[in-house]
């Protein structure tokens, strides 16, 4: 096995999802490859870092790509200066640690929901609470017009939320009292996965301070993250919706777009 060849393995060889056979030839690469073994034990140092910060919902794509693109430069420049071939281990290692550094600062500290996590836990709650009532049977699947009639003394739903749609399904409607109001809850079906909506009447909700603000053309919506569930908040006409689920933020805000 080459260096090319044990560096591909090197993050499935991390997370133990080699076969024993490919396992034995990484291991014999980087025990004789002293390049390799210092990117091997950067990346390991690396990958229990993202690890232990996975509570957090931190995403090490990201990273591992910006830290192998930044190797991959050092090493198409590497033939400039013998004494640059000589350290570049050691360069490429440091500008990765750089690069990683900065990328989890700035994920960190973009998904940090110590300013919303006292606002939004109670609707976590909520959907985990509606998620096992229906497997249960407790909450039976409900029409488009029931759950409109069962928002009425709350709010009145936009259209959008009453028409059907081949990707999603409403299938619960209900109000349910979150801190002192009375919020209208939807559980849809959306890609297998559920979704609840909570729907308050615009003058009567103030947004969380620390989450994310994204534009994207026409819309604008606010993003957290709490334990493992996103949460995207948007405003469709005279309501303000709060999605959870455990659907990707890209998914959600395809999701929300139709709103």
């Amino acid at each position: 096995m080459n260096c090319r060849e044990a560096l591909e393995h090197l993050y499935d060889y991390l997370d133990n999802e080699l076969n024993e056979s490919t396992v034995r030839k990484v291991k014999a690469h980087l025990s004789t490859c002293e390049h390799c073994f210092d990117t091997y034990e950067f990346e390991k140092i690396l990958h229990a870092f993202v690890a232990e910060k996975g509570k957090l919902n931190v995403d090490a794509e990201p990273l591992k790509m910006k830290v192998m693109e930044r190797i991959a430069e050092i090493d198409a420049s590497s033939g400039r200066s013998g004494l640059f071939h000589r350290f570049r281990p050691y360069f490429a290692a440091v500008a990765a640690v750089i690069v990683t550094a900065v990328g989890l600062y700035t994920l960190l500290d973009r998904r940090d929901n110590t300013l919303y996590a006292a606002d939004i836990q109670p609707f976590l709650t909520c959907h985990q609470k509606c998620i096992l009532e229906m497997t249960s049977g407790t909450n039976e699947v409900m029409t488009l017009d029931q759950i409109d009639s069962c928002f009425a003394e709350v709010v009145k739903l936009p259209e959008e939320f009453l028409v059907s749609s081949p990707d999603r399904d409403a299938v619960i409607g209900m109000v349910e009292k979150i801190g002192d109001r009375d919020y209208g809850h939807m559980m849809f079906k959306y890609g297998g996965n559920n979704i609840s909506v909570y729907v308050l009447s615009k003058n009567r909700f103030i947004v969380p301070k620390g989450l994310e603000l994204v534009k994207d053309e026409n819309h604008e919506y606010h993003l957290g993250s709490l334990e493992q569930f996103n949460v995207l908040l948007w405003q469709c006409k005279n309501i303000w919706c709060l999605a959870v689920s455990d659907l990707d933020v890209n998914d959600m805000m395809t999701f929300a777009s139709s709103y």
